[in-house]
């Protein structure tokens, strides 16, 4: 049976609204079935008891119309976990929505299998959190083997804020990129980077990637193309590269400097899915790949800047001289750019 608290837990919300962390205790909701002689959470040992699969217990019910957490960002898990159970948190809201005629309720899920698990709340219903609850997601529990880890705490918390840049790519390349790959002359066809924690932090639309490279002395020109890790092209670059045919899209490059790439949502599609970023050209050594958050206009977009080349003047289509602040194609050293 559902324990009403929510008179206490607003007053906690109260005394609480402007801190960093809202702890919400232990669960209290659906601890223990007195017919079936199981026990979901023990508040004497702290252990938490899951029988089967998908089960919707031990949780939290803060009250049937839900209770404000806007000021908070996340739901914090932590856990005694030493056999790496996969646990999932459900957090379910008040609002609902309709789907073929049924009205269902919004909810948020989160899966782990370690000792922390955070779970982002929904921006757009985070004003009315019902009730959290805990599922053990595989399929080997049972009433005679039941599958436990221990409680530790919960906690609702600000996210902490995105950093200014995320490096996911930062020991510098001893070979070059080579098209082909040659191992005779010591190249690689690709160099790979998956994203780090971090850098998904940043996957927002208008930051930037960041490709430092140096060339190499040995060959004649650099290029390179940006993909996904498993070699989808990034859509953006296709309209801005140097060179596009048959679905590739290729920057040619002069000396050494940073390739920048502002992202669009179609290039996040392809990072978020693959989880990292492909390189493939010519004639560089790559020094470091990132995620730079962009806070004001950079005055370039997938475009390569040098020393020699980024105090270059800017020109509409129609041959007008702009500044950074303008928003559209652009002519700059010659070449078409989407700033």
């Amino acid at each position: 049976m559902k324990k009403l608290f929510t008179l206490v837990f607003g007053v906690l919300f109260a005394m609480c609204a402007n801190a960093v962390t809202l702890d919400i205790g232990e669960p209290n909701n659906n601890t223990k079935d007195a017919k079936a002689n199981q026990v979901f959470f023990d508040p004497a040992t702290k252990v938490i008891t899951f029988y089967k699969q998908w089960d919707y217990r031990p949780g939290w019910w803060t009250g049937v119309n839900g209770v404000d957490f806007s000021a908070y960002d996340e739901f914090v898990l932590e856990l005694d976990n030493p056999d790496k159970l996969k646990i999932q948190i459900a957090l379910e809201y008040n609002d609902t929505y309709l789907d073929g005629g049924k009205e269902n309720t919004y909810t948020t899920t989160q899966q782990g299998d370690g000792d922390k698990i955070v779970l982002s709340l929904d921006a757009d219903h985070k004003h009315s959190v019902k009730q959290i609850y805990l599922q053990y997601t595989g399929s080997d529990a049972s009433a005679d083997a039941p599958k436990t880890v221990t409680f530790k705490s919960a906690y609702f918390q600000n996210a902490a804020p995105a950093p200014e840049e995320a490096v996911f790519f930062d020991t510098p390349s001893t070979v070059s990129l080579g098209w082909n790959g040659d191992p005779d002359k010591g190249t690689v066809d690709i160099v790979k980077a998956s994203l780090t924690d971090v850098a998904k932090t940043l996957l927002v639309p208008g930051n930037t990637l960041r490709i430092e490279y140096k060339k190499d002395p040995e060959e004649g020109y650099s290029q390179v193309q940006v993909m996904g890790a498993w070699w989808t092209i990034l859509p953006s670059t296709l309209e801005t590269a140097d060179q596009v045919k048959n679905g590739n899209a290729i920057y040619n490059l002069n000396g050494s400097g940073v390739l920048v790439v502002v992202l669009t949502e179609a290039d996040l599609a392809v990072l978020k899915e693959q989880g990292g970023v492909c390189l493939a050209g010519h004639g560089i050594f790559v020094q470091k790949i990132s995620i730079l958050k962009t806070s004001t206009p950079t005055g370039i977009s997938n475009a390569t800047v040098t020393p020699a080349t980024q105090d270059a003047k800017i020109y509409n289509l129609a041959g007008q001289q702009v500044d950074a602040s303008y928003k559209g194609v652009v002519i700059k050293n010659g070449k078409k750019y989407v700033q």
